[in-house]
């Protein structure tokens, strides 16, 4: 279950794990694991990219710390 995102500070942590054709997203939260998803179509060329936008007057986000690694 994905925790309420709108009060306070979330680490947000993404790995695609495995090879081309049956590769896995997963996704934390936390330290939580909420996401872990097949894509097979997910190739070797895959591009990396994350937005973050503010909604309302009362909504900002801020993302601080991106840290992108590629084992293998």
């Amino acid at each position: 279950m994905i925790p309420p995102l709108r009060i306070g500070t979330t680490t947000v942590m993404v790995q695609v794990a495995g090879a081309v054709g049956s590769a896995v997203l997963v996704v934390w939260i936390d330290g939580a694991e909420v996401l872990a998803q097949p894509e097979p179509s997910l190739g070797s060329t895959a591009l990396l990219a994350f937005t973050g936008g503010t909604g309302d007057l009362t909504d900002v986000h801020t993302v601080r710390d991106v840290a992108i690694a590629a084992t293998g």
